[in-house]
């Protein structure tokens, strides 16, 4: 058997290939601004940001109060349920496959 000879790629080198060749391309001083423009951004909204996360905070504290609430009491009522459940199997095993009491 002889040795395959791979096969060279003219220059395609896919979708990842082209964002990065064209991420390569872009100038320092770009990216630079891109990176300020991106603090500035982030600075200028940090507060309204915080704003809003500390007016929702008490809002989503009553829901997954009301969510934990809602849970225990499912978890309380499938308890009851599996009690009772139970109690119906032991009294048909006591009382035989027949129903009747021997």
């Amino acid at each position: 058997m002889g040795k395959k000879k791979k096969k060279k790629r003219n220059g395609s080198k896919g979708a990842n290939g082209a964002a990065n060749a064209d991420a390569e391309s872009i100038a320092l001083g770009t990216k630079l601004q891109y990176v300020g423009v991106g603090v500035v951004l982030g600075v200028v909204a940090a507060p309204a940001i915080r704003k809003w996360l500390e007016r929702a905070r008490p809002e989503v504290d009553k829901l997954l109060e009301r969510l934990t609430a809602q849970a225990e009491e499912l978890a309380e009522n499938a308890g009851d349920w599996m009690a009772t459940a139970r109690g119906r199997i032991s009294v048909k095993d006591e009382d035989g496959p027949s129903g009747r009491a021997h």
